[in-house]
């Protein structure tokens, strides 16, 4: 510096001239210092982003096309450095050097906070991505708040950055703004209740949308998950709007996550049906719940369970391979039609809640059916089939899956 200061002095000395302690040439340097760094802010980043693009070209989530959007963030950034360090250079009076000094922090302040609103982006966008591809939407959907609140953390600290470089009392200022932030808080007690219980929901996702679900006493399908509530649409074709704190409080009943649906329920056969047609109606449904081709055959059964107070009951139990209801819809009703014949095949009957007087014992039902029924169970007994109280191993092996059910 002081070589170029003699030279200056030799060759043209009024350069050397000061205003405010100051030389001419270092007043017309800061300008030029500041076009000078934008320059070389420029050339540099251009450079080290060409040889990220190569070095990234593997990474996913930065990839070398999402390189470029850091090219003019990286050339603030630079530039603020770079006339930062020309200042330093400067002959500078302490007190004149506050402003050349402040205004390269700023500009290095801002490249950064832009790169960093840069990166939320990018790194936002991927993450969806890798979410949707997962089946992860209820995640995917708290996203823009996490941006929402990232942006604002990373704008704040900035802002903090920058007032303490001037000089300001930050911690002050955290203090005034921590007393109110209290105030706010207890104000909005139920409004962060409802975006953590928001949060909670898409994290733990015990429902998404599109999903069919109970709560409570009433049943819908979700259709939005927002951040204060969750938006239900009712069989009556009403939306319902619950507050994600109330919700995520709640127990939820997912239909729609279910990998299969339980077929349960009671036959209720005549009080004329004889034990002999009990173990053939119970055989025969049995057989044809581990046949059927959309029925699992384990833990599938059919079982006499007791008298009801006008019927002698047989309960039903078996999953049927479908998560759809209308599909499940076809295949009972195929099955409730397949033991309506086996019944009928029988000799007897369903039994309806009624009073009926007698004045034949037996006379309403088949006599012939019932001694045939009788003669095929003995015959069945003595041969070792008669498939009581179980279905031996070797026969379920033989039976599984080959009634091949047919939809209309």
């Amino acid at each position: 510096m002081e070589k170029f200061q003699t030279y200056l002095n030799d060759n043209v000395p009024w350069l050397t001239h000061t205003f405010a302690d100051v030389p001419y040439w270092a007043w017309m340097a800061l300008p030029l210092g500041l076009i000078v760094a934008y320059g070389l802010g420029a050339a540099i980043s251009a450079i080290a982003l060409g040889g990220l693009r190569a070095a990234f070209s593997k990474v996913r989530m930065l990839t070398p096309d999402s390189l470029l959007q850091f090219r003019a963030p990286g050339r603030i950034f630079l530039t603020g450095l770079i006339f930062s360090a020309i200042v330093g250079l400067l002959p500078l009076e302490k007190g004149l050097s506050t402003a050349p000094t402040g205004l390269g922090m700023l500009i290095t302040v801002l490249g950064v906070t832009w790169m960093l609103l840069r990166l939320i982006t990018i790194g936002g966008a991927r993450m969806r991505t890798v979410l949707v591809e997962h089946g992860k939407i209820g995640a995917a959907a708290l996203l823009p708040l996490l941006d929402k609140i990232m942006r604002v953390l990373v704008i704040a600290l900035a802002f903090l950055f920058i007032l303490q470089n001037f000089g300001f009392d930050v911690v002050a200022i955290i203090t005034a703004l921590g007393i109110g932030g209290i105030a706010v808080a207890l104000a909005s007690q139920k409004s962060v209740e409802n975006v953590f219980g928001g949060a909670m929901l898409s994290l733990d996702q015990p429902v998404r949308v599109g999903d069919f679900c109970r709560w409570r006493d009433q049943v819908g399908t979700v259709e939005d998950i927002g951040l204060r509530s969750t938006k239900i649409r009712t069989l009556d074709r009403t939306i319902v709007a619950i507050p994600n704190a109330d919700l995520a409080s709640i127990q939820l009943e997912n239909f729609t996550a279910r990998d299969k649906i339980l077929l349960s329920t009671v036959l209720g056969l005549r009080y004329e049906t004889t034990a002999e047609q009990i173990r053939y109606i119970v055989s025969e449904i049995h057989k044809m719940l581990v046949a059927h081709s959309e029925v699992e055959d384990d833990p599938a059964r059919a079982r006499f369970v007791g008298f009801g107070d006008y019927s002698l009951d047989i309960e039903l139990f078996a999953y049927v391979k479908t998560s759809d209801w209308g599909k499940f819809l076809e295949i009972r009703e195929d099955i409730l039609l397949r033991i309506m014949a086996i019944v009928a095949d029988a000799g007897s009957d369903f039994a309806y809640p009624s009073q009926t007087l007698y004045f034949e014992r037996g006379s309403s039902l088949s006599r012939d059916r019932q001694e045939d029924i009788a003669r095929k169970m003995a015959e069945r007994r003595e041969r070792g089939e008669l498939d009581w109280p179980d279905i031996s191993p070797e026969k379920r092996s033989r039976l599984s899956g080959t009634l091949i059910y047919q939809s209309n």
